[in-house]
């Protein structure tokens, strides 16, 4: 599942851009002011902060938060499967994305290295992903592959598109229509590495 994933993308273009979206509240950051760690990356692992936005009192508020809680045996949760399962009453978030990334074991090779591959939406410049948030900490929705990662792994996040996102915060369209596997060419993908090395470098 998921344990990895990218925020490419500066946090104030995402707000004006967000602006420009019809029935989106005003946004506004939970301190006040843009965060330290906020800043564009490539990379957000479990435990991380990753860029989330819940809806408070008709706003739309920013923070940095923890991703994964933990159970009280310690594991982390940081993918929640949504099947069959009610969210009204729960704390629902977006987490600002840019890409994730998944792992797969090479076929027929004595490396152990996994090969890493790159998911992004297509024509979209960043997403969103449906998440909770317990225990000041978010975690996100998993859903059926779609039949862009059926040939990756047996489940996939649940992924909005950017004007989708009002949405899942609202409930004002079913959540088994918000959170269903994405239709075919939703997602692109690009291999980054096979066996440990990069995509398309010369092995010497």
């Amino acid at each position: 599942m998921c344990n990895d994933y990218a925020r490419e993308i500066e946090a104030g273009r995402v707000i004006r851009l967000m602006k420009e979206m019809e029935n989106v509240p005003p946004f506004e950051w939970e301190a006040g002011r843009i965060p330290n760690d906020a800043a564009p990356t490539p990379h957000i692992k479990i435990t991380e902060k990753g860029l989330i936005a819940r809806l408070s009192h008709d706003k739309l508020v920013g923070s940095m938060t923890t991703w994964a809680w933990k159970t009280p045996q310690g594991k982390p949760v940081f993918n929640f499967v949504s099947e069959k399962r009610d969210f009204s009453k729960t704390e629902r978030c977006l987490i600002l994305a840019t890409g994730f990334y998944e792992y797969t074991a090479p076929k027929k090779s004595k490396v152990k290295l996994k090969d890493q591959h790159f998911f992004t939406m297509k024509g979209e410049e960043w997403f969103w992903v449906a998440g909770i948030v317990k225990q000041n900490a978010f975690a996100m929705l998993t859903t059926d592959p779609g039949p862009d990662m059926e040939p990756y792994h047996d489940r996939q996040i649940c992924v909005l598109s950017p004007d989708a996102g009002m949405h899942w915060l609202r409930l004002d369209k079913p959540e088994a229509v918000l959170l269903k596997p994405p239709r075919q060419g939703t997602l692109e993908v690009r291999t980054l590495r096979r066996n440990g090395v990069e995509a398309g470098a010369a092995l010497l």
